[in-house]
């Protein structure tokens, strides 16, 4: 898989590029392209096809279909950007050192926040892994049924940072103060409803991905807590798109790496090994740290110093 890290790095930045084009669509349909491929050739890797005489190659197989997959999207996205893209500048000439100067301004902060997010998540399974099997199982759970819930959130977020991008480019500071708001008011309004369902009915959620009752068990109220605060989420993700569609990387990731690594990881630590918190507590901590990045970048978009950023 490492062979395809360089074309994902190329799909992130068709993402960006597409959805402030206002052309999402590209980037929905070459995913679902490479979804298929992945399905199809992975299946084919991972058990073989005798008639063609494929072998089964198992786990290998299944990274090189996703790899392959990756550079299929990455070279769909090569020939869209020279079909759809070339009136707007792709390709025609090799960037300056003041276009390098600028993107390393917005990419170093934004890069580095990514790393330390990943890793502080594993730091996080290391803490759990103090409590248990059970629980280290029921996380695992958890945190892939969280990025579910929020990936329209986040879909939002790209879409409300794109808008305001756009605005503020034609001078509209207005227009790009209150897209995020907008976009902020309808996605928590859709996941309050999604969210009401880990509420009602966690144990069933639970029950399709985990077998063992002692994890069903300590999962439960966590996923309630990820119901009841998964609007927070959608403000978060909203407002912190819309402040990377600004310009204003630095501060998203001042806020990001210090509520994960100054607040939420001393303090699970010390109430998991110290206090004996139990998984409800620590998940409480984890989801109440969201809710709080929430309401800083709230904060952020509100005081305006966004509107001040140059580029250039």
């Amino acid at each position: 898989r490492l062979a395809a890290v360089p074309a994902v790095g190329i799909n992130f930045a068709f993402r960006g590029f597409w959805n402030a084009a206002q052309q999402p669509q590209i980037y929905m349909n070459t995913l679902l392209i490479m979804h298929a491929v992945n399905i199809g050739l992975s299946l084919a890797l991972i058990f073989g096809v005798p008639a063609m005489g494929v072998p089964a190659m198992g786990v290998v197989g299944a990274g090189i279909g996703t790899s392959f997959s990756v550079w299929v999207g990455a070279a769909l996205y090569l020939r869209m950007g020279f079909q759809r893209a070339k009136h707007m500048g792709f390709g025609c000439c090799f960037p300056s050192a003041n276009d390098f100067k600028v993107l390393l301004k917005q990419a170093a902060p934004t890069s580095g926040t990514n790393l330390l997010f990943a890793t502080g998540m594993a730091a996080m399974y290391w803490i759990v892994g103090q409590l248990g099997t059970a629980e280290t199982a029921a996380v695992n759970v958890l945190i892939n049924l969280m990025l579910t819930l929020v990936l329209p959130c986040m879909g939002m977020g790209l879409a409300a940072g794109a808008l305001s991008g756009r605005a503020l480019g034609r001078g509209d500071v207005e227009d790009a103060t209150q897209w995020p708001w907008d976009v902020a008011k309808l996605t928590a309004a859709l996941m309050f409803g999604v969210g009401l369902i880990a509420v009602l009915i966690p144990e069933v959620l639970l029950k399709v991905f985990l077998t063992n009752e002692d994890a069903i068990r300590v999962a439960t109220w966590p996923l309630r807590f990820t119901g009841i605060t998964v609007a927070g989420d959608a403000l978060s993700l909203t407002m912190q798109n819309a402040l990377l569609g600004v310009g204003d990387a630095a501060r998203v990731a001042m806020v990001s790496i210090g509520t994960q690594w100054l607040l939420f990881l001393p303090a699970a630590y010390f109430g998991v090994t110290r206090l004996g918190f139990n998984l409800n507590w620590m998940w409480g901590l984890y989801v109440g740290q969201r809710v709080l990045q929430a309401v800083i970048y709230a904060a952020m978009w509100r005081d305006g110093k966004w509107r001040k950023i140059k580029l250039s």
